[in-house]
């Protein structure tokens, strides 16, 4: 027996953006359901392109504008026949009957379907797409999943799999049809950035976790009107995968970088299209809690920046852009390093190459220039750059009173890279009984009080009580970065310990050797302890002052 051919051709559809954020089109898909073992076509149905663009299971988009929607390879739709039951498609081909290549050519923007089974002579006819994957296997099932996955910077071919659907109603007759799809979700348009453009350049995003008030994702029912019930997952991940090897960490044994996988997309250093990542939602008004995860794989620090977006509405078939800005604060420029009381900083009229942990510039200061230490006795305080850091006095109200509290989670950047970790201290208003020519009544800078400093150091000057997390009233402390130091070149410790140089100089003496011991104090502090110390006025330490 002769078997008839029916077709369905499908159009594209642009996605709309709306105020500061994008619009995306939604598209229906048709009923997909079992060949008919072989026999011949009987219907076939082909998108029709609308003057506002189109939508199908991909998309390119611009920020600000509108989205472009692609056919995929393997893609299918559902179409109710004449007696009300929905079949499966073949897979969509062009128009001229070649196959989908997913190039995002202009010959992807328009697919036809072919349909082997079913009754097709009414003038019009229902369509559902409900995607890809382990979606697209029932035309009135879908799940947008709760962990995406998406494989290059802006590149939306997850979308199908991830939950995209949409409807349609093809018109035609002599059982060619054409129709255009309306998608039935949301979908959001992530372009973080770091306007540091050199840390920009080492900072990856390795995932996107977004949480609402109300669920935006789960399993639903689907209809001709879209989504059906409520779905019963409040958050979503997106997972965006690195490509190829990128620059890590510091090898002292080859003195140079390790090469490891790319742990994410890389971050633009302003709102870009070129790394965007692309999320599938279900459409409502939602409060949405978007989190950030960051690496810089160099210095293996990975970190969370969360953003809170208030109540708004995000409508089926929209593109929402979401441009964050990801930049920490950067202690390069203000954060220099010194001998202790030198008159010019650590690395002087000099580029500094030791950027990283374990990194020597051999150009790091000697004596006779203005960046060596100054040898200032007691009586005799800092003259030079150290003269407006505190006092061992003022330091040991800090380490004693101050409430240290230990900050692991604080994102911060340091010569192009990002670290983490640092202490919060009170402020000396809000330290009862603070006083710079004493703690506790006792006079630390004269001479014979700093011969003592290293026998007091594990008993008197040192606090193991810390707290872990960062204040609640932070509007009383203030935080230092825990910088590290340099030591004759090398770079020690950043991201682990601070080491801030007080005013106070401690005696000069001369050990067993017969070489002369020239130390000062300094605020020393890890993650499990703050404290005085003293050290030779060789280290390069940081500066501070009171506050």
């Amino acid at each position: 027996m002769r078997q008839s051919i029916f077709t369905l051709f499908a159009a594209t559809l642009l996605l709309w953006v709306k105020g500061c954020s994008n619009d995306e089109s939604a598209q229906e898909n048709s009923y997909a359901q079992e060949s008919n073992n072989g026999k011949g076509v009987v219907a076939t149905f082909q998108n029709e392109e609308p003057t506002i663009g189109t939508t199908r299971t991909t998309l390119t988009h611009e920020v600000g504008k509108g989205a472009v929607i692609y056919w995929t390879p393997g893609d299918r739709v559902f179409v109710e026949d004449d007696n009300g039951n929905f079949y499966l498609s073949n897979e969509a081909t062009r128009p001229d009957g070649s196959a989908i290549k997913g190039d995002k050519s202009k010959e992807d923007r328009d697919a036809t379907f072919s349909f082997p089974n079913g009754s097709y002579n009414k003038p019009s006819h229902k369509i559902r797409y409900t995607g890809t994957g382990t979606n697209g296997k029932s035309p009135d099932k879908v799940t947008i999943a709760g962990t995406q996955t998406q494989d290059a910077p802006n590149n939306a071919d997850h979308i199908g799999r991830d939950g995209d659907c949409g409807v349609a109603v093809a018109k035609g007759q002599k059982r060619t049809y054409k129709f255009t799809l309306q998608h039935k979700v949301s979908y959001l348009c992530f372009t973080p950035f770091i306007e540091n453009t050199e840390l920009a350049k080492n900072v990856y995003l390795s995932k996107i976790v977004v949480t609402s008030n109300k669920n935006i994702a789960g399993n639903y029912g689907f209809n001709d009107n879209g989504l059906v019930g409520e779905g019963n997952l409040k958050q979503i991940t997106l997972v965006t995968k690195g490509n190829g090897l990128v620059q890590g960490p510091w090898d002292k044994a080859t003195n140079s970088k390790k090469s490891v996988a790319a742990p994410g997309f890389p971050i633009s250093n302003s709102t870009s299209i070129t790394n965007a990542a692309y999320m599938v939602i279900a459409p409502g008004t939602h409060t949405l809690k978007i989190e950030y995860y960051i690496e810089d794989p160099t210095t293996e620090v990975k970190g969370v920046v969360t953003k809170t977006l208030a109540l708004k509405e995000f409508k089926e078939n929209r593109v929402y852009d979401i441009s964050t800005n990801l930049t920490p604060k950067d202690y390069t420029t203000d954060s220099k390093y010194y001998e202790w009381d030198a008159q010019l900083d650590y690395w002087g009229p000099f580029t500094n190459t030791a950027l990283l942990n374990g990194q020597n510039d051999p150009q790091y200061p000697h004596p006779g220039n203005r960046r060596w230490y100054s040898e200032a006795n007691p009586p005799s305080v800092a003259s030079n750059l150290c003269k407006n850091c505190p006092n061992i006095n003022e330091v040991l109200w800090y380490v004693h009173k101050g409430d240290p509290h230990w900050d692991s989670n604080t994102l911060w950047s340091n010569m192009q890279h990002l670290y983490k970790g640092g202490m919060w201290i009170k402020k000396k208003q809000h330290i009862a009984g603070y006083n710079a020519n004493n703690y506790v009544g006792y006079d630390y800078r004269p001479l014979e009080a700093s011969k003592k400093w290293e026998y007091w150091t594990d008993q008197y000057f040192t606090n193991r009580a810390i707290t872990y997390s960062t204040p609640a009233n932070t509007s009383e402390y203030f935080y230092l970065p825990a910088l590290g130091h340099y030591y004759r070149g090398t770079k020690h410790a950043c991201g682990g310990g601070g080491r801030y140089w007080t005013s106070s100089p401690q005696f000069i003496e001369y050990n067993v050797k017969g070489e002369k011991v020239i130390n000062a104090a300094y605020l020393d502090f890890y993650a499990t302890l703050i404290r005085v110390n003293s050290s030779w006025r060789e280290y390069g330490f940081n500066l501070w002052t009171a506050q």
